[in-house]
């Protein structure tokens, strides 16, 4: 929840546009807790923000496979050869709801 709160207090000031997005990339480490889906959406646009496109790509890619995991109800066919070598979880709860509709 810390990183969550400075990335908001963070959010308003765009010189900060760069602790924004590497805070988002650290929540990434906690989608245990917080919504996976969601985490990585937001990962990805704040590192498009910042000119950091790679990672965007590799972030919004995992949220289209985490969409579509959310849609069939399991993980069993989400790629994470990306996520290799990260300290970002494999495992973790799927949302009933998927973050972005419509």
């Amino acid at each position: 929840s810390h990183y969550l709160a400075t990335r908001a207090a963070c959010l308003s000031l765009p010189q900060l546009n760069g602790i924004v997005a590497k805070l988002s990339v650290s929540l990434l480490r906690h989608t245990d807790v917080i919504p996976a889906d969601k985490a990585f959406y937001d990962a990805g646009n704040y590192c498009k923000a910042i000119g950091e496109e790679s990672m965007a790509f590799i972030f919004f890619n995992h949220f289209l496979d985490l969409s579509e995991a959310i849609e069939e109800g399991s993980l069993d066919m989400l790629d994470n050869t990306d996520l290799v070598d990260t300290d970002i979880p494999f495992e973790i709860p799927l949302p009933k709801q998927p973050y972005m509709t419509g």
